[in-house]
């Protein structure tokens, strides 16, 4: 059976990481940045909430409400 990666979102962005675990969101796992190790990402599961708060952030805007 072929699991399907369309419910996962890596996040490569430290800045990205940080806000959205601000806002409460948990990552699944860390893991090297396969562009350069030197660095981690972190892979979120995409859910509508999450994908909200991940586009807001990319737009500027910080949810600090």
């Amino acid at each position: 059976m072929q699991r399907s990666n369309t419910n996962i979102k890596i996040v490569y962005s430290l800045r990205v990481h940080t806000q959205l675990q601000m806002q409460g969101f948990e990552y699944l796992c860390v893991m090297p940045n396969p562009q350069n190790e030197q660095y981690n990402c972190w892979v979120y599961e995409r859910t509508p909430a999450f994908v909200a708060a991940f586009e807001k952030i990319l737009k500027g805007g910080q949810n600090n409400e």
